[in-house]
């Protein structure tokens, strides 16, 4: 093989393979926990307060504490009465239907998105296991966790499209109040914790809210969600994840505190505090569970909080929904800073998948198809990409006119490696051909090729999105059955879209290759990328093989015509042009 067919061998196995491993290589190490001495501005958009709730009267907080909370001895406290009872409570919308009751804390036992669709057909819920916890150290030193005692139902009101449920436990001399206000519009409540006449205060003057044991799994491959699943804290503009489930908690300490969050592959619950400057650390932790044959992590993430005074409230912004751009934008608290962005990898291709899901959902609401959409965004794509391509063939024309030059080179200095690489560079130069024009549209549809791969397979626009017959969610392989053994590589699955992009690959090379000593890569090519892309989701299988068909048709319909082209202006003694060419 010649210089060109290595040079372009090793770009295209380089970028299509190394790439992503490259940049999970280089990708900063886990951060150290920030500073408590970190004093950036909190960003100056303010969280949308999506139901009023009642006033709450201000509370400057003072210094926070840096002394640990004592360790953790669960007693039975006298100076606690729960309710013998049980209440349970409904309430539905059109996105969600959710159940509330007094056990456990006053918690919430499901939260079922009406929308979105788990691996048994049922709607998603986000309750398991998991749960809040309100919990600090009481004067005595007694550990309190709230979600071990029954609250009692003070009211349940619905009026101006709000539904308020209140509870309340009562606690030396006073009650902790937890109240209910639920959005009909979204995926979210807000969360009143209540302190009202307490006799004492808590060790520390402090307690945390507590999000236990992460995200249920909701995709059929337990794997997908297992590969995202964290917990996120954002800090003065900075996301720390923390994805490290059975390894040592860490500790986020410092001013502006934004948020914290457990995730899975496409959904969220993230906690929001309301109020400035209330935040004193938060601590993220992680444990394994096996589900299955897979290692599963359940992130929990401790919000501490300062409370200077026996009767205070406190207001937090609660999510629970799918991680979904424009939705978690509109809460004005940078949520959706965990769109796109949980490797290294995606965090850098992150604004070019962003720029690529606006213009999906531009067509998309135009084509109620998200499968049209993507050909007609591949048809657009080559629209633009149509004056390189055209550069590119002429390119590619004047190296085929350049053949004879190169052969004549090649005998007369082939002792003379670097003699014979210094007249190509002149050839090149003299008659104006770059040798790497004919791969420019390839580089530029590289970074395309990878925003969409993160696009497809990380995006909740594109899940369970069907586009006809056995294609049912353009953000999973197309598979149509499960082979009995496993190929190294390619996987399990027979899926029919990267067979149809490697067939129309090996078409297009089939079409361009005319050099003898390049057939190999005609079949080299195809075959490697049908490996890569067999388990790749089928929305990106699908552009990637409209693209190439487009890409047939295209070199089939441009032609560069002799008197068109034009190679430099040669010299009177050159090898093989003109008048000086030698008999």
């Amino acid at each position: 093989m010649d210089r060109r067919t290595i040079l372009a061998i090793a770009i295209i196995t380089l970028i299509l393979i190394g790439y992503p491993y490259y940049i999970e290589m280089i990708s900063p190490p886990e951060p150290e926990p920030v500073p408590e001495e970190l004093t950036r501005q909190r960003p100056s958009r303010k969280p949308i307060d999506p139901v009023a709730g009642p006033p709450k009267e201000e509370i400057k907080p003072k210094a926070a504490i840096k002394a640990p909370l004592p360790d953790k001895n669960i007693a039975a406290n006298a100076n606690i009465v729960e309710d013998s009872t049980t209440v349970s409570i409904r309430y539905e919308t059109k996105l969600i239907s959710a159940e509330i009751t007094n056990k456990k804390g006053a918690n919430l036992i499901s939260w079922k998105m009406l929308n979105y669709a788990g691996a048994d057909s049922l709607p998603v819920d986000m309750i398991n296991s998991n749960h809040f916890s309100v919990e600090f150290n009481d004067w005595n030193g007694d550990f309190i966790d709230l979600s071990l005692y029954s609250f009692f139902l003070e009211s349940d009101n619905e009026e101006m499209g709000k539904r308020t449920i209140r509870f309340y436990l009562p606690y030396k001399g006073g009650r902790i109040t937890k109240t209910y206000i639920f959005n009909t519009e979204g995926y979210d409540y807000k969360l009143i914790l209540g302190f009202e006449g307490l006799s004492q205060d808590f060790i520390g003057k402090q307690y945390s809210l507590t999000w236990k044991n992460g995200v249920p799994p909701a995709e059929p491959n337990i794997q997908e969600d297992a590969s995202y699943a964290s917990a996120q804290v954002r800090i003065a503009g900075d996301l720390e994840i923390y994805n490290d489930a059975g390894e040592s908690p860490e500790t986020v300490e410092g001013q502006n505190i934004q948020w914290a969050a457990a995730r899975i592959k496409y959904f969220t619950i993230a906690t929001v505090p309301l109020s400035d400057d209330l935040v004193t650390s938060v601590k993220l932790s992680g444990e394994m569970t096996e589900m299955g044959e897979i290692q599963y992590g359940e992130y929990s993430y401790s919000m501490n909080f300062r409370h200077p005074v026996p009767t205070s409230s406190d207001t937090f912004l609660v999510y629970l929904g799918p991680l979904a751009y424009d939705r978690l934008e509109e809460y004005g608290a940078d949520l959706e800073d965990m769109v796109l962005g949980s490797s290294g990898y995606e965090r850098f291709f992150r604004p070019f998948s962003l720029f690529l899901l606006q213009i999906l959902k531009w067509l998309h609401a135009v084509i109620p198809n998200y499968g049209v959409a993507i050909i007609v965004f591949s048809i657009l794509l080559k629209i633009v990409l149509f004056p390189f391509t055209r550069s590119s063939y002429k390119s590619m024309k004047a190296m085929q006119k350049l053949q004879p030059e190169m052969k004549a080179l090649k005998e007369k200095y082939k002792n003379d490696a670097r003699a014979m690489q210094k007249k190509t560079m002149e050839l090149y130069k003299e008659h104006k051909v770059n040798p790497m024009g004919g791969c420019l549209p390839m580089i530029l549809q590289m970074p395309v090729l990878f925003a969409m791969y993160i696009l497809f397979r990380s995006t909740v626009q594109l899940r369970g999105e069907a586009f006809f017959g056995w294609i049912t969610d353009l953000s999973r392989p197309d598979t149509v059955m499960l082979l009995p053994f496993t190929i190294p590589f390619y996987g399990d699955m027979l899926n029919i879209l990267p067979i149809l992009m490697a067939g129309s690959m090996f078409l297009q090379q089939r079409q361009t290759i005319q050099d003898q000593n390049q057939k190999m890569m005609m079949y080299f090519m195809p075959i490697m990328m049908l490996f890569i892309f067999n388990q790749f989701p089928s929305g990106l299988n699908l552009y990637y093989t409209v693209f190439n068909l487009l890409t047939i048709a295209q070199q089939h319909f441009i032609k560069i015509s002799d008197e068109e082209f034009k190679l430099g202006k040669p010299k009177k003694n050159s090898l093989a042009f003109g008048k000086g060419k030698k008999k």
